[in-house]
């Protein structure tokens, strides 16, 4: 009888010793898989900050590329304005038409 409560006893701490290490494993596991998605999240923060300073980098250039356009234009009708002497008709200078009633007349001679 004493060698019957004996192995059972020995099985019963085998056991208690097996699902220790069982749970062990699992603990570990689960602890893994925690560690791998909190680094995914933070792969994650990281691609959507340098997504986010991409589109701000893209909205400066274009509005670099707005004010150059304008600054240009802005330039380009100064030069226009310096060169060029205007009816308030709208016709040039030694003109007696304005240029839509001149191109009108050349087709019709065409």
């Amino acid at each position: 009888m004493a060698a019957q409560q004996a192995a059972e006893t020995e099985r019963s701490t085998a056991g208690e010793g097996e699902q220790t290490a069982a749970t062990a494993q699992e603990q570990d596991k689960l602890t893994a898989e925690q560690e791998a998605a909190t680094e995914e999240e933070e792969t994650l923060t990281i691609e959507q900050s340098a997504a986010a300073a991409e589109e701000e980098r893209l909205a400066a250039n274009e509005q670099v590329a707005a004010a150059q356009e304008e600054e240009q234009t802005s330039q380009s009708s100064n030069c226009d304005n310096d060169t060029k002497h205007h009816h308030d008709d709208g016709a040039a200078v030694g003109n007696e038409e304005p240029p839509s009633v001149l191109l009108s007349s050349f087709v019709e001679s065409e």
